[in-house]
């Protein structure tokens, strides 16, 4: 598919983070996590795929930089509550990594009628 349709985005999704921490430490995301992520990833930018975002709940300050290392340049929902702060984050990853979200959910009005 990657060959026929222009992909502007391609989203992963993973929880590998809960409140405080990653569920496996750096090291090991490394070893058994990270080749399967750069695999992806350069097929993904071979085929012209700007933006590699990961949703990734919880605490992800340990675990980030591991995705920009693979190439995974985006990453959501960035939660507040888990202790994640994005602006710690954007000064330890700079620019390599965009961010969306960092809000606090149930600080959000609900819509109506949902």
């Amino acid at each position: 598919m990657l060959s026929d349709v222009d992909v502007d985005l391609v989203v992963l999704k993973e929880d590998m983070a809960y409140k405080g921490r990653s569920m496996i430490s750096p090291e090991m995301m490394r070893e058994f996590i990270l080749p399967g992520y750069k695999k992806w990833v350069r097929r993904f930018k071979r085929h012209g795929v700007p933006v590699v975002m990961l949703d990734s709940d919880g605490y992800v300050h340990d675990i980030a930089p591991i995705w920009v290392e693979a190439g995974i340049n985006a990453t959501t929902p960035i939660e507040v509550n888990a202790g994640n702060d994005i602006l710690r984050l954007r000064g330890e990853l700079g620019h390599d990594m965009a961010f969306m979200g960092a809000l606090i959910r149930r600080e959000l009005p609900e819509a109506e009628g949902h």
